[in-house]
């Protein structure tokens, strides 16, 4: 059987309580707010960012943890990803500075000033059940294959029309269970990859102590 991807969170279906929609990354500001527990810009990425992320080979993508200070993070970024992209990959200096975009971003809308980055290349089925996450805000960015899936944290488990995904570019800011008194109305997952031959490139950034 044909298996058929969640609807896009943007574009179908009727949006739940607790998440918006933002049409600038500068309204990405509205997950300050307690009434929210997902905000999500619907970006959509340069030709040349597509193009080099797509001409890597599954082996060549980066898979990098690393922290880094705000006010370094793009310099320490930069570095890193030129030592694992090769120079003779077209538009790699287009990937890279839109990674270190998404870096400042959620710097500047969560006030974070040291970060846990992620830029995984992900084959299996990691994070396969709905969670929230253990901090306070975590923004999610796929930059290859299917979008991180995501569900009103009360839904029914055999209820397939609650699950949404987030778009290929597109970017999601998430609270975790550190973020208030109470715990997050949305829960999210990466979607199930064994057997599917598909490869992911998953951007994540979470705010940590220094």
């Amino acid at each position: 059987m044909k298996s058929t991807a969640p609807p896009s969170s943007t574009y179908r279906g009727v949006t739940p309580s607790h998440v918006v929609h933002c049409p600038s990354p500068r309204s990405l500001t509205a997950i300050r707010n307690t009434s929210v527990d997902l905000a999500i810009w619907p970006r959509v990425a340069e030709d040349a960012v597509r193009n080099v992320v797509d001409a890597l080979e599954g082996a060549s993508l980066p898979h990098e943890r690393f922290n880094v200070d705000a006010n370094s993070a793009c310099r320490e970024t930069t570095a890193l990803l030129h030592r694992v992209i090769p120079a003779a990959i077209s538009g790699r200096r287009h990937f890279v500075e839109d990674v270190c975009a998404l870096i400042a971003l959620f710097g500047q809308v969560t006030g974070s000033r040291y970060h846990h980055i992620r830029l995984e290349t992900v084959t299996n089925d990691m994070c396969r059940k709905f969670h929230a996450d253990a901090g306070t805000i975590r923004l999610l960015s796929t930059y290859r294959g299917p979008g991180t899936e995501w569900r009103p944290a009360n839904a029914a488990p055999n209820d397939p029309t609650a699950t949404r995904c987030l778009s290929r570019f597109h970017v999601g800011l998430f609270k975790g269970n550190a973020a208030s008194h109470r715990p997050p109305t949305i829960a999210h997952r990466s979607p199930p990859l064994t057997g599917s031959g598909m490869v992911r490139l998953l951007l994540t950034v979470d705010a940590v102590q220094p």
